[in-house]
């Protein structure tokens, strides 16, 4: 019979309504039964894995304080500042160990330390400043290390250190004012060891303290009020050890103590409520032994435990505690039990900092989507996370279609039934491999299977099997049954791997089809991947390499739709995996090629691809929603298609997908409009209207500025309203800059757009690329300006600037043009008064001088003649700085494009096919830091001699700037053969380079290569592809090249 397995859904990930508009979140309809986390570890970058203290700065960077150096993450990579060892440089952090970090209204960023002091970082110039205990002056700060500080209302600042009591900074003066623990004085502070400060409405001041409870205290009086624990008070606090404290949205005081657990205290009566641990009760806390409290913007209550304790998320209505743990070998789960720190970003992520696992950083917008799969340790879950097919009942059933037989979820309990596959049991489910659903309105859910196919009556929960019988021609084409549909008629369609089968299940009589070479009528393959009822009551069978074939029953046979090469609006691609009536007479049709939307009326097909925006061709399913969007399960994520402006919004595992890789057949939409999709690791449900796009504007920042792959830092500006600026030379002619769009919350979808102005006409879609170099930059003033998107795509109404000065070269200034035109007309004229001297003293002489006469007026010409040709030369030599890399000799690519362009003109002409390839020296950057830029100067003229000599005069090959090189190579006959040239260049640039005496360096290269016209009739476009092939090759660490457009990388075979 049936495999039952009951249990309680811990699997089901509840979507937590992030967009919810009232500000009252009820807490028992949204807590998770799992958090999702994303690690961020010294795997990833980060300096150290102790995270004590989190902080978003007002320019959108995220902060985080290790035990080894202060980390600034920009969502890719993280900048540290540390302290090395016997450097005296005071502008540098005092000490790696960092406790605390505070941002104040002046835009500072103040970090306290555990050795070093109070210090201040100006970010304008990277500098910091310390305050540090001096034991001889009074007016320091009273211990150096920092556990605390906050800025109250009034500005001023509080330092809580840990053993010298509580500090006030005068900021203007530089000089503290102590509050010290008196054993005589019960107004002063309890204990030296201060932990944490927080303000009250009443700008009350509440310090905890490690061994002194918890003081309050007035800064008008400078009295403390003492709270300390009493064991014989049951209202009293629970424990002296106060760790972390809280002033919630309703001004309630929470105290996170070491030992005695949460406390909740009432002003009024000063009394304590407290919360602590119970073996015994599930709901309870999950440690006594509490770190860190934080509330974030929904209103939900966040507990860090200290040593194993985890984290805890308090129902503050209901008074229960939900717990969350490190589980080993699950991933997304947290992965430190030891909470140090909590902090929520400007886009509503949670990040969590751990003793030692670093950062995890939690998004609720990954919840939009619920997920469930199979986990190991969860009896209640599914049984196999590879999801075929769905089916959801009238009273909440879901039927769930898996590689391991089918599940049933009662989605009102949670509770999961599996019925699998019993060798011994003829009348139970014939394979675990259920690949389609599809109820007959009877009470029975029609089942196909990899073993046949199979009658499932739901209130029953018997079995009724059909198989393939080869004596029998009343049996189904074949037992591996692909597809099943109940038709309105009644009839059961099942799509095997070897033929069509139409049931009647009243008589039993079966109708096969299959496909018939002689007959056009006939079904277009045996291999049957989809079926589909429209409203008309017509049957549409998707086939495997065949085809699109629409049922006639007047003719018994088909009408086919295939791909026809020679037609451009016929179907794209004759694998069709999925089929869906829409409006005005179309059909959807998804194939591996991309959508393709066929016009009944004109027997067109319009298509859609990457090209358009979607994420893969492969459409695995087609959902429509109720304002006629559609959505697709591909090969890489969902994707969201508006049919009003035809845009394309897409999701992948970074938005809490079960993977990017779903299943044929595994999409389904319920009767309430819910849509699930299914896929190799699970599946997803979720309804259309919840899923909303971020309106979040993040920062855009330009986070490297690079000249020669040397970083340099820009200068700030006296006005904030003005871009950071940069001032090169004519020399600094290779810049780079590296940018970052601010929201975290999936950094790898987050797009860019950037542009210099002075050079590009118009802003520049980079796509993921976050980075752009330029190459002889001619002197004068540019602005480098970037756009971002938020992680759904959406521009952020913020961007980064950039000013660069480029400043000219003496020959380049306008003052040297000036200067050159002058003395050429004062020569000018000193010619034309000494000719005119000369003529009027041989007009006296004329009889006598006549020889004389003659002589001169040859010499004149010959000086003038002269003139000429040096005024040549000089045009030429102007022309040779204009046009060629001074260092090579070679075409700069000013002169290349122009060269470029004319080809490019003759090639279309002449319907010729040429090559642009993309050359980066591999290791260049290695032999200039070894030997000197006199070296690496050597190699540049060695190669560009080698290039000259291996290509063919009619190629064209310049030198872009650094390391790079552009060849244009003509009359390629195939496409093919420009594998022949790259060998050859790699073949000649790979060997040995004789730099001086016996030093001898090899480097290697990365070559991409575009084609004219096959990729692109563009030349910038034709570089810019060459280029991005180009950087794929390069992260092969040998010699290679990538074709752009293909997915090999080809090794040097010379190598």
């Amino acid at each position: 019979m049936k495999k039952m397995h009951k249990k309680f859904n811990l699997i089901i990930t509840v979507v937590l309504i992030f967009y919810i508009i009232t500000p009252k979140i009820s807490f028992a309809s949204n807590i998770y039964d799992k958090l999702i986390f994303e690690n961020l570890t010294v795997a990833e970058g980060l300096s150290q894995n102790t995270v004590n203290s989190i902080l978003q700065d007002r320019h959108g960077y995220l902060w985080f304080a290790t035990q080894d150096g202060l980390n600034r993450y920009d969502g890719y990579s993280f900048k540290i500042y540390r302290k090395e060892e016997k450097d005296d440089n005071t502008t540098r952090i005092s000490d790696n160990v960092i406790n605390v970090l505070y941002e104040d209204k002046d835009d500072y960023l103040w970090i306290g330390t555990y050795s070093g002091g109070l210090s201040r970082f100006d970010r304008k110039t990277e500098t910091f400043l310390h305050y540090k205990h001096d034991p001889n002056n009074d007016k320091t700060i009273s211990y150096n290390e920092v556990r605390a500080i906050y800025e109250d209302r009034d500005g001023e600042f509080w330092i809580g250190t840990n053993g010298g009591g509580l500090n006030k900074l005068n900021r203007e003066t530089g000089e503290f004012t102590h509050y010290r623990h008196d054993p005589n004085d019960p107004n002063s502070l309890s204990n030296d060891q201060v932990r944490t400060i927080v303000e009250d409405e009443d700008g009350i001041l509440w310090i905890g303290t490690v061994y002194g409870g918890l003081n309050a205290f007035d800064k008008k009086t400078k009295t403390f009020t003492r709270y300390r624990y009493d064991e014989n008070n049951t209202n009293g606090l629970s424990s002296d050890s106060v760790y972390g404290l809280l002033i919630d949205k309703k001004n309630i005081i929470w105290i996170a103590t070491n030992g005695g657990g949460l406390n909740k205290f009432n002003k009024e009566t000063e009394e304590f409520t407290v919360y602590k641990y119970s073996k015994s009760d599930k709901n309870s806390i999950g440690s006594n032994k509490l770190h860190t409290l934080f509330e974030d913007s929904l209103g939900r209550l966040w507990i860090g435990m200290r040593e194993d304790g985890g984290l805890s998320l308090f129902d503050r209505e209901n008074e229960e505690f939900y717990n969350y743990k490190s589980k080993e070998g699950i991933k997304n789960s947290l992965n430190d039990n030891y909470i140090r720190s909590f902090y929520e970003d400007d886009n509503g992520n949670i990040w969590v900092g751990t003793f030692v696992g670093g950062v995890n950083k939690y998004d609720s917008k990954k919840t939009r989507f619920a997920l469930y799969r199979k986990e190991w340790w969860n009896d209640n879950s599914l049984k196999d996370n590879t999801i075929r097919a769905f089916y959801k009942t009238d009273d909440d059933i879901l039927y769930i279609g898996t590689e391991g037989g089918l599940d049933k979820l009662d989605k009102k309990t949670g509770e999961f039934t599996n019925y699998s596959y019993e060798a011994n049991n003829p009348n139970s489910l014939p394979n675990n491999t259920v690949r389609s659903l599809s109820p007959d309105g009877n009470g029975n859910l029609w089942i196909a299977t990899h073993g046949g196919l199979s009658k499932f009556n739901m209130k029953t929960e018997n079995f009724t099997n059909y198989f393939h019988d080869p004596k029998n021609p009343n049996s189904i084409a074949n037992n591996m049954v692909w597809r099943v549909l109940a038709d309105s008629n009644g009839n059961i369609w099942v799509g095997t791997r070897n033929g069509l089968n139409k049931l009647d299940p009243d008589t039993g009589k079966i109708m096969t089809f299959k496909h018939d070479p002689k007959n056009p009528h006939s079904l277009l393959s045996n291999r049957i991947m989809s079926i589909y009822e429209d409203n008309r009551e017509r049957i549409w069978i998707g086939t495997v390499l065949g085809g699109v074939s629409l049922y006639d029953k007047e003719i018994e046979g088909f009408k086919n739709y295939q791909n026809d090469n020679e037609d451009k609006n016929s179907l794209v691609n004759n694998n069709v995996l999925s089929i869906l009536e829409w409006k005005d007479k179309k059909i959807l049709i998804g194939t591996g090629g991309g959508l393709n939307i066929l016009d009944e009326e004109t027997q067109d097909f319009e298509l859609y691809t990457e090209k358009e925006g979607l994420p893969n061709n492969t459409i695995y399913g087609i959902l429509s929603d109720s304002k006629g969007n559609l959505w697709m399960s591909t090969n890489n994520g969902i994707s969201k298609f508006n049919t009003k402006d035809e845009t394309f919004t897409n999701f992948n595992i970074n938005d809490g997908l079960q993977n990017n890789e779903f299943n044929n057949g595994a999409y389904y939409k319920a009767k309430d409009g819910e849509m699930y999709f299914g896929g190799v690791n699970g599946f997803n449900s979720f309804y259309p209207e919840d899923i909303k796009t971020s309106d979040y504007n993040p920062y855009v920042a330009i986070t490297s500025v690079k000249v020669y792959n040397e970083e340099i830092t820009p200068e700030k500006p006296l006005s904030d309203s003005e871009p950071d600026y940069i001032e090169l030379s004519y020399e600094d002619d290779f810049i780079s800059f590296e940018f970052s769009s601010l929201d975290f919350s999936a950094p790898e979808k987050n797009t860019y757009s950037y542009k210099l102005e002075g050079l590009d006409e118009d802003w520049i879609y980079s796509e993921n690329r976050r980075y752009v170099s330029y190459s002889n930059l001619l002197p004068g003033t540019y602005i480098f300006s970037v756009r971002g998107t938020n992680s759904d795509g959406k521009w952020s109404e913020k961007e980064a600037a950039i000013k660069v000065n480029i400043i000219p070269a003496f020959w380049q200034t306008e003052w040297f043009n000036i200067l050159i035109v002058l003395t050429l007309l004062i020569i000018g004229i000193w010619i034309y008064k000494y000719k005119t001297i000369r003529i009027r003293k041989r007009n006296k002489e004329l009889e006598e001088l006549v020889n004389e006469r003659t002589y001169s007026l040859k010499r004149a010409n010959e000086m003038l003649e002269k003139e000429i040709e040096e005024r040549k030369k000089a045009e030429e030599a102007i022309k040779q700085i204009a046009y060629y890399d001074p260092l090579t000799h070679l075409p700069n690519r000013r002169l290349f494009m122009e060269l470029g362009e004319n080809e490019l003109l003759n090639a279309k002409r002449n319907k010729d096919l040429l090559g642009i390839l993309f050359v980066d020296l591999d290791k260049f950057k290695s032999v200039n830091d070894t030997y000197g830029h006199d070296a690496g100067d050597i190699l540049l003229i060695e190669i560009s001699e080698r290039l000259k000599k291996v290509l063919r005069k009619t190629d064209i090959v310049c030198r872009i700037g650094g390391d790079e090189f552009i060849i244009l190579i003509k009359d390629i006959k195939e496409k093919g053969n420009i594998s022949v040239i790259i060998e050859k260049i790699i073949k000649i640039i790979i060997e040995p380079v004789k730099l001086s005496g016996n030093i001898n360096v090899v480097v290697g290269a990365s070559i991409g290569c575009s084609f004219f016209p096959l990729d692109s009739e563009d030349l910038e476009e034709l570089i810019k592809k060459a280029d991005e092939a180009m950087y794929k090759a390069k992260k092969v660490s040998k010699p290679s090249y990538t074709i752009y457009g293909e997915t090999d990388i080809k090794k040097n075979l010379n190598k």
